[in-house]
């Protein structure tokens, strides 16, 4: 019987070619394009997933003195000591702090910058990684490195980097580049969904000033306890403000914490509620297509299933037959899904500035569900077809069917048309909030900044201005595209104290120039 279920069902799509082309096309697109954007929320919320410690992780934060109201993920080097010291239930901490490296240099070779981060050694404890080669000892010596993998393969290629030596120009706060060996002692594995990217880790105590903090807990903390406790002892920050203490969870999100750190996964929450809300209506639209030509192509088969009732067939055999055309359908379409989701992964992953593999896919925690989608859809639309239009005898004429069909195909059209009305308006409302920050960065396009020696910069200007091409050149003791952000203690005359914002200078002028802030 099953056999001669399936011998109809592909009898019936080669007789109807071009439906069934239209029908599985339609239906692999949308069924992959909705996976991909399932695939990019499910992904981002899930960051740290993995992650032993995460409920007992928490990320700190204080009062930004330049700008009232908002907070800094940022704690100075030593506080993170006394909070050990002083609360029984911090178990460790983990700073970390960008090291500004301005090019790399391996053998003869150069390469463009990577992103270093200067940590604790406690970092293992805080964020599960494992080791390819080496071990975490490589915090014992200051001018060690662990590499990712990623970038072990980039400058090495297939050889083992444990040993190997990498030079690094490193800028410090007056704009020099000063040049550092670093050893090799330790390649990292990759790691999905980690809430740190990073190329390289260094851990030199001497220029960890301070930075990010994460704090972990001996339990899952009481954190507006914990940081009441911390606000009224009083524990020193930038200019006396307050101490804010968030999960791991919430520290990933742009809601939280709208600092840009370029180590710190920063999870984009408004653009996950779009992603999530188009992916429903991409299928909403493939699935309403997908049934309206199917209730059409139904239709012309009443001869067809008129003959096999006078044949003998029965009426669950019929319904049978309607449910497999269509579940199998759906099937080979979800199959082919797979496919197609592999070869716009690297599109979709540019659109959407993210970088989760084609793996996520057939992980445990998105397979699952993608499975049970597809089931859903193939026994859902199968049933509404074989129980709506399967029920072939005198008193159920085509004439019925017809305006049964019309009556379904006017609704469903009617839903598509709204559905895609919503996604174009979207979509050229993104259009224009892109086109708006293109038109806010194209002040810089072409905007080139030198730093040096003043004099000497002096002395270049006439010979780049006669340069084709430069249409214009001028200097300053202001640099405009690289400066560094600081905060001091200053007096007035009368004694009183105040917080400043300073803006040190880069370049070789030791210029120094303090904005007020009252």
């Amino acid at each position: 019987m099953l056999k001669t279920f399936v011998t109809l069902i592909f009898r019936n799509w080669w007789r109807n070619k071009t439906f069934a082309c239209i029908a599985i096309l339609s239906l692999t697109v949308g069924i992959a394009f909705t996976n991909m954007l399932v695939a990019f929320v499910t992904h981002e919320y899930n960051i740290e997933y993995s992650n032993p410690n995460k409920e007992r992780i928490i990320w700190t934060m204080q009062d930004l003195p330049s700008k009232p109201g908002e907070k800094v993920a940022y704690m100075q080097s030593g506080i993170p000591d006394q909070l050990k010291e002083k609360y029984p239930e911090v178990e460790d901490y983990l700073q970390l702090n960008s090291l500004p490296v301005k090019y790399i240099e391996v053998g003869h070779q150069s390469f463009d910058p990577i992103e270093i981060i200067n940590v604790n050694p406690s970092f293992p404890l805080f964020f599960p990684f494992e080791l390819l080669y080496g071990s975490w000892n490589t915090f014992d010596n200051p001018r060690s490195i662990a590499l990712s993998e990623k970038q072990a393969g980039r400058l090495f290629g297939k050889q083992n980097a444990i040993g190997k030596e990498i030079l690094l120009g490193v800028e410090d706060f007056d704009g020099k580049v000063t040049k550092q060996v670093y050893v090799v002692n330790a390649v990292v594995k990759d790691r999905s969904q980690s809430a740190v990217n990073f190329d390289g880790l260094i851990y030199d105590p001497e220029s960890l000033w301070g930075g990010a903090t994460l704090l972990l807990m001996t339990q899952k903390a009481d954190l507006k306890r914990f940081e009441a406790k911390v606000n009224e002892d009083k524990i020193q920050t930038l200019a006396g403000g307050k101490y804010f203490f968030i999960t791991l969870d919430n520290a990933l999100s742009t809601t939280y914490n709208q600092q840009i750190l370029s180590f710190w996964h920063c999870r984009k929450d408004n653009l996950l509620m779009v992603g999530l809300i188009s992916a429903i209506l991409v299928l909403f639209i493939a699935v309403f297509n997908y049934l309206n030509m199917s209730l059409s192509r139904v239709i012309q088969q009443q001869k067809t299933l008129q003959t096999q009732k006078l044949m003998g067939a029965t009426q669950r055999e019929i319904r049978i037959q309607l449910f497999g055309d269509l579940f199998f359908m759906v099937i080979i379409a979800f199959l082919l899904s797979l496919l197609l989701m592999n070869d716009f992964l690297p599109i979709f992953n540019k659109m959407v500035s993210s970088g989760f593999s084609s793996s996520y896919f057939y992980s445990k925690e998105f397979f699952p569900y993608t499975v049970s989608i597809a089931l859903f859809l193939a026994i859902t639309a199968s049933l509404f077809i074989s129980l709506k239009l399967g029920r072939v005898n005198t008193d159920y004429s085509k004439t019925y069917l017809v305006k049964q069909k019309n009556r379904w195909v006017g609704v469903l059209v009617s839903v598509q048309f709204v559905i895609a009305i919503v996604l174009l308006i979207a979509m050229f409302t993104a259009n224009s909030q892109l086109q708006l920050l293109e038109r806010g960065g194209d002040r810089y396009r072409n905007v080139v900044e030198l730093n040096g020696d003043k004099n000497r910069l002096i002395a270049l200007k006439s010979a780049i201005t006669s340069v084709s091409g430069v249409t214009g050149v001028s200097t300053s003791d202001v640099s405009l595209l690289n400066s560094w952000i600081m905060h001091a203690d200053m007096k007035k005359e009368d004694g009183a104290e105040f917080q400043s914002a300073i803006l040190q200078l880069s370049g070789d002028t030791g210029l120094i120039r303090v904005l007020k802030i009252e």
